[in-house]
């Protein structure tokens, strides 16, 4: 089944969406989506953070993981960003896309996957905040010293940041899928399949 739609046309918007995709995810990556002031002091993002507790350098763990998870997410960012470039290549060289449009849907299917684990990964970090922030208090053997609470800034770019990638992933998949229905590469696999078994079962 070949859908009767421009091949050309789809590889120059998927370009467009899988260059945005990449830009916004790498962007959301390496943002500071919290600051903390207070005794605590912090900027966290999820590839990188950096705590003082009353000036002194702290590790967290849960930002330790977030980081560590979100190594899989930028390599989907940039397997984005080589992608779009690769349909960019086809549209300015007007080659024929061939194999390029599965490499496409199977870009596409892990961008979404990307996108879902980093909402996941949103959460893992509000729950560090949170783990952060309150009153905090030093006991001395001159009483309790109240050292004072927390105010936690939020980036406005947070939550636009990870609903737009799940859009634009959600997007990328359907469009890829057009792709491939509009190249025919399946068509054609599947006829090459044909006259291969049937070459074969005439050598036989």
């Amino acid at each position: 089944m070949r859908l009767h739609l421009q091949p050309r046309l789809l590889a120059a918007v998927l370009a467009f969406i899988f260059w945005l995709y990449g830009v916004v995810m790498v962007l959301y990556l390496i943002e500071p989506l919290y600051s903390l002031r207070g005794p605590v002091e912090a900027r966290i993002a999820l590839l990188w953070y950096h705590v003082w507790f009353l000036g002194n350098p702290v590790q967290v763990q849960v930002f330790e993981a977030a980081r560590v998870y979100s190594v899989p997410v930028l390599a989907a960012a940039l397997l984005a960003l080589e992608t779009g470039l690769a349909q960019a290549y086809i549209v300015l060289r007007n080659a024929r896309p061939g194999t390029a449009s599965i490499a496409a849907f199977t870009a596409s299917l892990i961008a979404l996957v990307a996108a879902g684990v980093l909402r996941a990964l949103l959460r893992l970090l509000e729950r560090g905040v949170d783990m952060l922030t309150g009153s905090y208090q030093l006991r001395t053997s001159a009483g309790l010293i109240v050292l004072g609470r927390e105010v936690v800034e939020t980036s406005r770019f947070m939550e636009l940041g990870a609903w737009l990638a799940l859009v634009l992933a959600g997007v990328l998949v359907v469009l890829s899928l057009l792709y491939i229905l509009a190249t025919g590469v399946l068509e054609e696999s599947s006829t090459s399949a044909g006259k291969i078994a049937a070459n074969e079962a005439a050598a036989g």
